[in-house]
């Protein structure tokens, strides 16, 4: 490969990686809350909240199926005072819906549901869960290239920070494994269960979604 061409190259892996960042950063911000109910589902039989249970396999099969506009209705609507809803919906089949990356979850389980808290009539349950996910990359990415390996793995990492990012190169895939935190609430805006994630590396959304007494009671900083 002359000079010229090695420069080309670069420049177009340095063009990959600002693509990559933006489409991760909102894979990132959208994942939690399509596998909010994935996760809880295996514990569904294991809650004594009948109602929660039934939500909880409604939203599964919305997800499953990724109906988006009908999964908007398990999410608390105190996102929608950030996000409009019709902008979440979009966001969501932009990013999960490319061609260049596709998504699989080799492992979901809760590892534990807390009780209730109450605060100024509304109750907030805490679920912490496991997550291993596979995202697939296009065939026009290999990622037997030690470049463009070095590319991914700095965009997921800065994309998801304290997280377990690895390269599956028989499978053109990068794997991320964490444990996460979200939240399912019942107030006056939601009569039944609905849901909100929890990103500990956005403290300015953190402070829009939960009040300050639930922050505190949770440790959520």
């Amino acid at each position: 490969m002359g000079r010229e061409d090695k420069i080309k190259n670069r420049v177009g892996i340095c063009e990959m990686k600002g693509v990559f960042l933006l489409q991760i950063h909102q894979m990132r911000k959208l994942l939690t809350l399509l596998l909010t109910v994935i996760v809880l589902s295996s514990q569904a039989q294991k809650t004594s909240d009948a109602q929660l249970k039934a939500r909880l396999q409604e939203y599964l099969e919305l997800t499953r199926q990724l109906e988006f506009d009908k999964l908007m209705d398990y999410i608390h609507p105190r996102l929608f005072a950030i996000v409009p809803r019709e902008t979440m919906t979009q966001v969501m089949k932009q990013t999960f819906e490319s061609k260049e990356m596709t998504f699989s979850f080799d492992t979901m389980s809760v590892v534990s549901i807390g009780p209730v808290f109450s605060f100024s009539n509304a109750a907030y349950r805490k679920v912490t869960y496991y997550l291993a996910m596979r995202v697939t990359a296009g065939d026009s990415t290999d990622l037997s290239d030690t470049e463009i390996t070095d590319v991914m793995l700095s965009s997921f990492k800065t994309a998801f920070p304290h997280k377990d990012i690895s390269i599956d190169v028989p499978n053109n895939a990068v794997k991320v494994v964490s444990t996460e935190v979200m939240f399912a609430i019942k107030d006056k805006e939601a009569t039944n269960w609905k849901f909100l994630s929890f990103d500990k590396s956005d403290t300015e959304l953190n402070r829009k979604l939960y009040p300050k007494q639930v922050r505190n009671h949770f440790k959520l900083w």
